[in-house]
């Protein structure tokens, strides 16, 4: 049979439908001949044709249904009745999908973000082939940045000297002033290697990228490419950047292209603005920052390192062949200047050494401490779509039990079983689609409220091919899924019964099924609930935690003249006019500032040596940083011991120190340690001439969660070579009314040089408990809506069954059945299917606990408290959504339900 007349045919079934009633007669006639042969009258005959045939219109429907494009048409009928259907019943219509949409769209929602962090791979070519490398086992003897960095030497010792690699790069991220026109601005940028875009095969949007010519020679080469993103919104596009200049941190220099669009760095998380050759790294890094690392320095860790496989080479076979290039390398860096003072125990421990090999397909993520808590939010949004299923399959089920005349009647004049099931499941998908398209919608939302708390992340809220592709076949899945009940429901129905009762009468199996659902749906909202009150309780304990210091009444802000081209002397005589000035502010009570900003996840850690115990192993040393006079008064730090900076200290001839009690109980145990001398560097012999001269009590220092380490906090104005520097003002008043006058003193010194991180030391305290405020909201969120599907579900069966049982009841009323035992009929029915599903949760629930317990603060692994509360919120709303039919049992009237009846 030809296409075009297949096709001909769903346009217009008729002359399908009389060639099948023509062939249909022809055989039912022959076998009429046949029947008459052998005996029988030609009446008798006609029958025993038609009984052997059976139902002619069931025969011709499963014949059409063996078309192709007949089938089609069918399904588009199918579609139509199915929509007829949905706008004649709006109620049940939107119970469904806003159910659906809930689940689909939290769903989509949390994909979205985890597909961008943990699956998506970088827009290069041949991600595959990327990896990263990463020191190991040994200990660096000098300063670091990380295990996954390398000094620039040995980079380049690496990039040149390997047999596994088609490429090495070498990148180095940081912040940067750029000034273009009359507008200045911080923007994040890159100290890339020349071969950085030819390695990872990216190519230019405008002009050209980088080449290895770009990068030889130090301080040699003023060149940037711009991000293509960061061109179009900084310079609306303009083709004519190119041969252009802009000033970048004081220093000009030549835009040489703009990169392709689509890629914005290898660091998830880090949205690059515009890159610059490694080779200008002491120009784009002034101060002594730049002096220690730098292109020469072996003893500094401090570039990333990217490298691109060859083909034929595997990452496990490449790390084997690195390592004794790396020793050879490392062995002949010990015996060089920089390390005749290195101990044979600190050169032992830097030749342990080895080199790892990362998958780097996705790129570096700064976003890894999401991972795990978005993984769990993939799993609390899983389930809290399978309620949402059982719920739908359970206003199905409800639907198909007054449907159920309408069944049989089907059947009776004809239609096949397998045509009432595709109708089913046909109405499943439309709905199950609807939801999902709402639930994309709610998605889009739900992303845009989600990044607020992933700070400083380039990921995007909308949805690509690949999320609309993942919410199509969760849709089509969810459909199926909750389809399943209906469609095998369908295949039950009896025809003489089912044509006679109404939808009251239906089974006790499909109940049971329906409490089954209601179960199950107790069950898993139960989990949710435990969950998310162990996420609010952590969240409670971090906000509750003593950290030692008193955020309250305090504004902080940070500024970084070095950016804008300051030498050392300038920057130190703007940072005291700056202090001078904010200081006589009226509302402003102390001041104070640091080098590193409190509660802001930044660290330093230098070897040490002390007086008693001598040089330190560098693979556990305490954090520093560099305060002015007034720094512990501002933050509320109290004193333990001995004094605070003074302004006097500046001129001493010998530098003074004041340090934690964590640091006192590690190096010094009980022993008073004031009068004591350490010194930076673990060198032997070195002098130790910095005096302790004061201990504060303990606070938290690098976050809210990080526990207390041990920290020297060196004098501010006898160390003045310092780049940013981070203002503490406490004010007797709102600290927020200081920002304005803030601005303006900043800008009255420079208005090349404006403050950042300007906020109240509160709402930085929060800043670091964002990843937990994201959980703690969404899990207690789905929680929620959880339990309202739950009572949704307990409603719907709980009315369905006092509409069933109505002649029931009205029985037992008739012959003296009271109110009250009625009304406890109901409600035992009610506290039976909670019960059932909270004494199933209660021991899922405890194994669980353990499995989120790395996400939490100061909560046990099993707590007997967000178990009792969960079982509780669900016991009391069961009782609330079995209200209304209990209140309906009760005020049932015998003789009315009986004669309706």
């Amino acid at each position: 049979m030809s296409w075009l007349r297949r096709l001909l045919r769903t346009v217009d079934p008729q002359p399908l439908d009389t060639a099948l009633d023509d062939e249909l007669r022809f055989h039912l006639e022959q076998r009429t001949d046949d029947f008459i042969a052998q005996g029988m009258s030609a009446e008798e005959a006609r029958r025993q044709a038609a009984l052997l045939f059976g139902n002619r219109t069931a025969l011709r429907e499963s014949t059409r249904d063996r078309d192709l494009l007949v089938w089609l048409d069918c399904t588009w009928q199918d579609i139509r009745y199915a929509l007829r259907g949905m706008r004649q019943r709006p109620g049940f219509t939107a119970a469904a999908v806003l159910s659906l949409a809930l689940g689909i769209g939290a769903n989509t929602a949390i994909f979205t973000l985890l597909d961008q962090v943990l699956l998506r791979n970088l827009p290069v070519r041949h991600p595959e082939q990327l990896v990263q490398l990463r020191q190991t086992g040994g200990m660096v003897y000098g300063t670091t940045f990380g295990d996954d960095s390398f000094s620039y030497p040995l980079y380049r010792d690496l990039r040149d000297g390997n047999q596994v690699f088609s490429g090495v790069l070498g990148q180095f991220p940081l912040t940067l002033s750029l000034a273009f026109g009359s507008h200045t601005e911080r923007v994040e940028g890159e100290l890339v290697s020349g071969n950085y875009f030819d390695v990872l095969g990216v190519g230019s949007a405008l002009g050209r990228t980088f080449t290895p010519q770009d990068d030889t020679k130090p301080g040699g080469h003023p060149l940037a490419v711009l991000a293509y993103d960061y061109w179009v919104s900084r310079f609306a596009g303009d083709p004519q950047i190119v041969g252009r200049t802009i000033t970048v941190d004081g220093l000009p220099l030549t835009v040489v292209g703009v990169s392709q669009k689509g890629f914005e760095g290898l660091i998830l998380g880090h949205p690059v603005c515009i890159r610059v050759p490694l080779s200008m790294k002491v120009q784009m890094t002034q101060g002594g920052f730049a002096e220690d690392f730098n292109l020469t320095n072996r003893r500094n860790y401090w570039v990333q390192v990217f490298a691109r496989l060859k083909p034929e080479i595997a990452r496990q076979r490449a790390q084997a062949s690195l390592q004794p290039l790396l020793r050879s390398l490392l062995e002949m860096e010990v015996r060089e200047k920089g390390f005749e003072k290195a101990s044979s125990q600190n050169k032992r421990a830097l030749l342990k050494m080895s080199l790892e090999l990362l998958p780097a397909a996705r790129g570096k993520s700064r976003l890894q401490e999401y991972e795990t808590p978005l993984s769990i939010l993939m799993a609390i949004v899983g389930v809290v779509l399978l309620i949402a299923c059982a719920n739908v399959a359970n206003l199905l089920l409800a639907r198909s039990a007054a449907r159920q005349r309408e069944m049989a009647l089907r059947l009776a004049i004809g239609a096949s079983l397998s045509r009432i099931v595709r109708q089913l499941l046909a109405e499943c998908l439309l709905l199950s689609i609807t939801g999902g398209a709402a639930g994309l919608l709610l998605a889009v939302w739900m992303d845009r409220l989600l990044l607020r708390f992933l700070t400083s992340s380039n990921l995007s809220p909308l949805p690509d091919l690949r999320i609309l592709a993942f919410t199509l076949a969760v849709s089509v899945l969810t459909g199926l899924l909750f389809g399943l009940a209906p469609a095998w429901a369908a295949r039950g129905i009896d025809l003489a019964p089912g044509l006679k009762v109404d939808h009251r009468a239906t089974g006790s199996g499909s109940a049971r099924f329906r409490g089954a659902l209601v179960i199950a749906q107790v069950f898993l909202c139960v989990l949710l609930l435990v969950v998310a009150g162990q996420f609010v309780r952590s969240l409670g304990n971090l906000r509750n935690l003593n950290m030692g210091l008193s955020p309250h009444h305090v504004v902080q802000f940070a500024v970084n003249p070095s950016m804008n081209g300051y030498s050392k002397q300038q920057s130190a005589k703007f940072y005291r006019a700056l202090l001078e000035k904010v200081r006589r502010l009226p509302d402003v009570e102390s001041s104070g500032a640091s080098a590193l900003a409190v509660l802001d996840q930044d660290w330093w850690g230098p070897a040490i040596t002390t007086d008693i115990a001598g040089p330190q192993p560098g693979d556990d040393n305490p954090n520093a940083t560099l305060v002015s006079p007034g720094y512990f008064a501002t933050l509320g730090i109290p004193l333990a011991l001995g004094r605070d900076f003074t302004l006097d200290d500046a001129n001493n001839k010998h530098g003074v120190v004041i340090v934690n009690q964590a640091f006192v109980r590690r190096y010094y145990g009980n022993l008073n340690p004031l009068g004591h001398r350490l010194a930076l560097g673990n060198e032997p012999g070195t002098s130790t001439d910095l005096e302790i001269i004061g201990v504060v009590r303990d606070s938290r220092f690098y976050d809210v969660r990080t526990a207390i380490r041990p920290l020297i906090y060196f004098d501010n104005d006898q160390n003045p070579d310092i780049q940013q520097i981070n203002v503490y003002l406490r004010s007797t008043a709102d600290p927020r009314r200081l920002f304005a006058e803030i601005r303006q003193i900043v800008a009255s010194l420079d208005t090349a040089v404006p403050p950042f991180a300007l906020r109240t030391l509160d709402e930085q305290a929060e800043l670091t408990l964002s990843r937990d405020r994201m959980v703690t909201m969404l899990a207690s969120v789905f929680g929620v809506v959880a339990a309202l599907l739950a009572a949704v579900g307990i409603y719907g069966l709980m009315a369905f069954n006092v509409a069933r049982r109505t002649p029931e009841i009205a029985v037992r009323m008739a012959l003296g059945a009271n109110r009250g035992s009625v009304t406890w009929m109901v409600v035992r029915q009610v506290l039976a299917l909670a019960g059932a599903g909270i004494a199933l949760a209660l021991p899922a629930a405890w194994a669980l606990m353990g499995l989120v317990q790395s996400q939490l603060f100061g909560v046990k692994p099993h707590d007997p408290v967000s178990l009792s509360i969960a079982a509780a919120i669900l016991a009391a709303v069961a009782l609330l959504a079995g209200y209304l039919p209990v209140r309906r049992a009760s005020a049932i009237e015998p003789m009315a339900a009986l004669r309706t009846d």
